[in-house]
């Protein structure tokens, strides 16, 4: 029966499944396992999955509806020093979408030091928070495959217990090449400077690409980039390329294809003493601008209908044709900080956290249109959520020297395990 079917229609029917049923798929016989564990099918079945997702917005069907989430979170009852990784489809015409199980990710518990950053392609990434934000793990969930990259070279940057300097970084896919490059830019302190701990007069820039067996890659720029205060640490993958938003108009941007460092046009509405980001929302790169006991002001960053369509690599001169359009506020009294927008909903709904303590959030979610927020019920405390797509993106296929998650080891002691990179 199993050979009834050429390879190729059958990996195009698999590729039409869930990554649960797939994974499912994989334990009925030896043929089957084999065939999806190729690399042709995890592209077959990402590329499939990304092509549904940039079409949902503009489809109403029940299954448009749904958004995959991943969320760091604590079971209540249970201490909040520990967080368990978990995906959640969000389902927004269910109003008890959040009270539905759970799917438990089979992972190492995820102690306060570490953050959840971001997710590409299936691949999520963390970083260690002390001394600073230095990524360092990399892994897909669903292949439970892992990589740990060596960490920055920190024996002359900490001073009197304290980082000198700042770290920033980014994760992002390059489809011309198929390539995965993670950055980090490290801002040395400029002790001259009034206000020195933001001001920088010297970038260390490198970029580590996944299976080029090359390491970390000093990063060459033509001229100095005087960055000034960075109001968000990681970096927003947008049109092939990683953004930092930075203050005085001095926000800047990493093309993953020649890999340079350049200035970006910042959004025109500025303000250092309240807490903004870059975000991806829609398909596009946003600005979440929130103001103390006003709201959140959230743009979008778009090309001028006379200029034609969405190019997925720009350079500098082609930004020209690209402006900052204000899509919406979210009017509100609130701290600054209290309220973290991170997705939005095929409807145009707003799923954002309200910060609790510092460790702990809940959920809500903004209807512009009706301009209602409603908090969400659910049965556990968030740390962290992120969009993420499930995938079957191989670490090893990609040419990493990639282990298997052990639950009961918990997550990698980087100090003990690897050798500091400078």
């Amino acid at each position: 029966m199993e050979n009834l079917l050429p390879a190729d229609i059958k990996l195009d029917i698999f590729s039409r499944l869930p990554a649960e049923s797939v994974l499912q798929c994989r334990q009925v016989c030896k043929t089957w396992r084999s065939l999806l564990h190729l690399p042709v099918f995890a592209h077959m079945h990402l590329c499939r999955t990304q092509h549904l997702e940039d079409h949902s917005y503009d489809n109403h069907s029940n299954d448009a509806a749904k958004m995959g989430l991943l969320l760091l979170v604590a079971l209540k009852g249970e201490r909040y020093s520990n967080y368990q990784l978990c995906y959640h489809e969000y389902d927004e015409n269910d109003e008890r979408s959040f009270k539905l199980p759970l799917t438990i990710i089979n992972h190492p518990v995820v102690k306060p030091t570490y953050a959840l950053v971001g997710s590409c392609n299936g691949l999520i990434y963390f970083t260690l928070k002390q001394p600073y934000n230095d990524p360092f793990y990399i892994c897909n969930p669903i292949t439970r495959e892992y990589v740990i990259l060596p960490r920055f070279n920190n024996s002359n940057l900490i001073v009197g217990g304290y980082p000198k300097g700042c770290m920033v970084w980014g994760f992002g896919y390059l489809p011309s090449t198929n390539e995965y490059k993670v950055v980090r830019i490290h801002l040395y302190t400029n002790p001259y400077q009034p206000s020195g701990w933001y001001k920088h007069d010297e970038i260390d820039a490198q970029v580590y690409t996944l299976g080029s067996g090359s390491g970390w890659r000093k990063i060459k720029y033509s001229s100095p980039l005087p960055i000034c205060k960075l109001l968000a640490p990681w970096g927003v993958l947008a049109n092939g390329a990683l953004y930092w938003l930075g203050s005085g108009g001095k926000s800047f941007t990493f093309d993953l294809a020649d890999e340079e460092l350049r200035y970006f046009l910042s959004p025109p509405y500025e303000d250092e003493d309240n807490y903004s980001y870059f975000q991806m929302w829609g398909g596009r790169l946003s600005y979440v601008h929130k103001k103390v006991n006003e709201g959140i002001d959230i743009w979008s960053f778009k090309k001028n209908k006379k200029s034609g369509g969405v190019q997925k690599d720009m350079k500098e001169q082609e930004y020209q044709s690209w402006n900052w359009s204000k899509e919406f506020t979210i009017a509100m009294n609130m701290e600054a900080g209290d309220y973290e927008p991170f997705a939005l909903t095929k409807s145009g709904e707003v799923l954002m956290s309200f910060r609790r303590s510092y460790e702990q959030k809940l959920l809500s979610r903004y209807d512009p249109k009706t301009a209602t927020l409603t908090k969400l019920d659910t049965d556990f405390v968030l740390s962290s959520a992120i969009t993420h797509v499930n995938s079957f993106v191989s670490l090893k296929d990609i040419g990493e020297d990639a282990k298997i998650i052990e639950p009961a080891e918990g997550l990698p002691e980087l100090v003990k395990l690897q050798p500091e990179c400078c």
